[in-house]
Formats: C-alpha cells, sequence, structure tokens
C-alpha cells in the first residue's frame, strides 16, 4: 500500500466543515503497511503537492507523471507488466 484514499477510511465523526475519520484495514493490511513503511506516517494536501511538483519539473524542463504505485510480485512474469514494457507504457515508472 501506497496511499491512502476514501475507501480505506470510515467517517465516525462530523463538526462544522471537518470529518473524523478512522483506518478500515483489515489486520493483514495494517500488518504490511507496518511491516513495509514503519510505524509513522505522512500526511499531505495531494492537490497542492502535485501542483508545485509539476510547477518545478516544468521550471526544470521535466515532464512529470503521476498516478497510484503498482504493486506487484516481481519473483513472477505478470501479463500486465509484460504488456505494457512491450506497448512501451510508460506506466512501469509507477511499479514497485
Amino acid at each position: 500500500m501506497f496511499c491512502l484514499r476514501s475507501g480505506n477510511l470510515n467517517v465516525v465523526g462530523e463538526d462544522g466543515d471537518r470529518y473524523y475519520t478512522e483506518l478500515d484495514l483489515t489486520e493483514e493490511e495494517e500488518e504490511k503497511m507496518i511491516n513495509e513503511f514503519g510505524d509513522q506516517g505522512l500526511c499531505i494536501e495531494p492537490y497542492e503537492f502535485m501542483k508545485r511538483v509539476k510547477e518545478a519539473g516544468k521550471k526544470e524542463g521535466f515532464q512529470i507523471a503521476n498516478g497510484p504505485v503498482n504493486y506487484d510480485d516481481y519473483s513472477i512474469n505478470s501479463p500486465k507488466r509484460i504488456d505494457s514494457y512491450q506497448q512501451e507504457k510508460r506506466d512501469f515508472l509507477l511499479e514497485r
């Protein structure tokens, strides 16, 4: 898991313009997340973050691609990964 999406959150309260949420992960997902990333996290506002990354990249002459990271088992040949490679798609940059 790379990032949390709205499907990973349960709304447990509301107060004016705020929502209070709790993580909705299975024990297995939670354990895997902690094992792979540790017990700390970083919360950022994705729109503003990507806006700044794109502006900085454009200023330096870079092309920026973004999207969810696809986690895969590299001990096997995934048909999706092979197809992506053969068609010279750039989504391999988002593989882990």
